[in-house]
């Protein structure tokens, strides 16, 4: 090998660390795609990061609320839009599963807990004794340490009228502790079928 060659080349002489996976992140080129994740998502467009950054993942957690709608199924209108959802479920299947395995249980740790509430799905709520059923009408979003719920109940005062009001959920254990979700201050009425039918029997009788 030439002088002039050998200056370019250079030998390890021992192997090098293994790589080791830092972020990740799909970026979404097709418009219609885009405005396909964002009905989804409600999510603007150029908002729209599947990265875990700074904590923001809406984008995955609203994913997975739409994966996992009992009317959702892969065969979506867009081929697209199907490819995508199943990428998604791919990508973020460990996590997903942790989820599903989470909640098939009854409990919940702070990190998936947004996962939790679906948009127009039923919350309950216990004040003096009582549960109250809402209804989420929007996305949850964290406030500091509070998952943020809009929502409408219909209350009474003589007739029945309906009332706009945001629940806030305050989260005080640790990150990971697992708590079970009926002892969460708000939850989706799906995990307590009692609490269900009292509901319903209260609203037959009014």
């Amino acid at each position: 090998m030439s002088s002039l060659t050998q200056r370019y080349i250079y030998i390890l002489n021992c192997d090098g660390y293994e790589p080791s996976l830092e972020s990740e992140e799909t970026i979404i080129l097709a418009e219609e795609l885009q405005d396909n994740v964002e009905a989804i998502t409600n999510i603007r467009r150029d908002h729209i990061s599947t990265a875990k950054k700074m904590g923001e993942d809406a984008v995955v957690n609203r994913l997975y609320i739409h994966l996992r709608q009992t009317y959702i199924s892969f065969d979506e209108p867009d081929y697209r839009l199907t490819n995508f959802l199943r990428h998604i479920e791919f990508v973020f299947g460990p996590e997903y599963t942790e989820e599903d395995s989470l909640f098939a249980e009854g409990c919940v740790r702070k990190s998936h807990l947004a996962k939790l509430f679906r948009r127009n799905g039923i919350i309950v709520t216990h004040g003096k004794d009582h549960p109250r059923a809402y209804k989420v009408v929007n996305w949850s979003y964290w406030r500091y340490a509070s998952l943020m719920l809009p929502c409408v109940t219909w209350s009474f005062n003589g007739e029945f009228f309906q009332e706009s009001k945001e629940l806030k959920l305050e989260w005080s254990l640790g990150d990971d502790e697992k708590v079970s979700i009926r002892e969460l201050g708000v939850y989706p009425l799906r995990f307590n079928e009692e609490i269900r039918s009292r509901l319903i029997e209260r609203g037959i009788n009014f």
